[in-house]
């Protein structure tokens, strides 16, 4: 259903933060487009709901109306600090 919250992600970009929704891509790169080029993250593991927050944005939604959101890139989520450990 479009205006359910989705799931938590599997995991997080090391590096960037960027939301790995699907737990076949832990432990690969990430690749982000960042502005000093690609994120060369690795995908890993997080282990607490905590480690995510909704996206204000879209309001945990994904999107904005019709339109994925940009801010969370569709996720819905956002890591909670500002790196991963």
């Amino acid at each position: 259903m479009p205006n359910e919250q989705p799931a938590l992600p599997a995991g997080g970009c090391a590096v960037c933060g960027r939301a790995a929704l699907a737990p076949q891509l832990i432990g690969t790169r990430c690749a982000n487009p960042l502005p000093l080029g690609p994120c060369t993250g690795q995908y890993r593991p997080t282990v607490a709901p905590t480690d995510w927050v909704a996206c204000q944005t879209c309001l945990g939604k994904g999107a904005v109306g019709s339109q994925r959101c940009n801010h969370c890139e569709g996720s819905g989520w956002n890591y909670a600090r500002p790196q991963f450990p």
